[in-house]
Parts: C-alpha cells; sequence; structure tokens
C-alpha cells in the first residue's frame, strides 16, 4: 500500500473556492464597518472642534470691558476690548474662524458659518451698542458630507 502525503487539485480547488466564497460575503461588511468608524471620527471632530471654539468665544465675549469698548458689532464679526484691555475680533473669514488674526479652525461653512446676534434686557434682537445686554453666537462646521451647528449665548459682565 503506498502512502499518499499531500493534497488533489481537486481539493485545494474546493478549499479555493470556499475562502473565495467567504472573502466576497465579509469584504462589504468589513468596508461598511470602516466607513461607519470613519463617519463617527470625522462627526467627533467636528464636535470637539465646535465646542472648543464656542466655549472659548463665551468665556471671552462675557469679558467684554463694557459697551464703549465694542468696536464692531455685526452678524459676522464682533470686535471688543476685554477686562484686560486687550483687542478681541472675532470674524470669518472663508472656512475660517479668527481671532484676531489667529485661525480658531478652519471648518467653518463657508457662507453663514459664523453669525452673532445681539439681544438687549428683554432678548429682543437690536441693533444700539448701548442696548446690548447678550449675544448670541451660532457655528456652523462641515467636513464633506457631515456638518455640526452649535449654539451659545454670553451675557456681558460689564455692560456700563
Amino acid at each position: 500500500m503506498i502512502n499518499k502525503k499531500g493534497f488533489s487539485l481537486i481539493e485545494i480547488v474546493i478549499v479555493l473556492v470556499v475562502v473565495g466564497v467567504l472573502t466576497v460575503m465579509t469584504v462589504p461588511f468589513i468596508t461598511s464597518i470602516f466607513d461607519a468608524w470613519l463617519t463617527n471620527k470625522t462627526e467627533r471632530d467636528l464636535i470637539f472642534s465646535a465646542r472648543s471654539a464656542m466655549n472659548m468665544m463665551t468665556r471671552e465675549i462675557r469679558q467684554v470691558k463694557n459697551l464703549t469698548n465694542i468696536n464692531t458689532f455685526t452678524a459676522t464679526e464682533f470686535d471688543f476690548y476685554n477686562t484686560d484691555d486687550a483687542r478681541i475680533d472675532y470674524k470669518q473669514s472663508g472656512t475660517q474662524l479668527l481671532r484676531n488674526s489667529d485661525e480658531v479652525t478652519d471648518k467653518l461653512k463657508a457662507s453663514g458659518g459664523l453669525n452673532f446676534t445681539y439681544l438687549d434686557a428683554n432678548n429682543t434682537v437690536t441693533g444700539t451698542k448701548a442696548d446690548i445686554r447678550l449675544v448670541r453666537i451660532r457655528l456652523i462646521l462641515e467636513s464633506g458630507i457631515d456638518n455640526v451647528t452649535v449654539e451659545n449665548m454670553a451675557r456681558l459682565r460689564n455692560p456700563y
């Protein structure tokens, strides 16, 4: 009796076919998991960037020295001096949120990514500098098809 060692050609072909079928079935599943992870990571990065920018802006806007130290207050720019007499200017330039000339984030929506609304003591929109008591801030950040909108309000501590 001859002792046969190894595999026949048919056995090898069957194994290759089975492995191929399993691969074809699992690749789309693995790809969808990777895509979901990538989307989740992008959204997390946007949320982190939006929260960081919003927290900084809110904290600094609360420190407006007084109403006479507000230089510019438009829907897209807020320029003021804080209690330490440091000038702070928030504005949008393209997709960048700028603090003075430093970039805070480069993920703003190109049009309308930054919006300031100025409110008086009755929470009514005002265009008069002497009446500003609250500043509503809206940031819209986007990356590809993902976007995040955050809003907050900052009450001026020293309006007079």
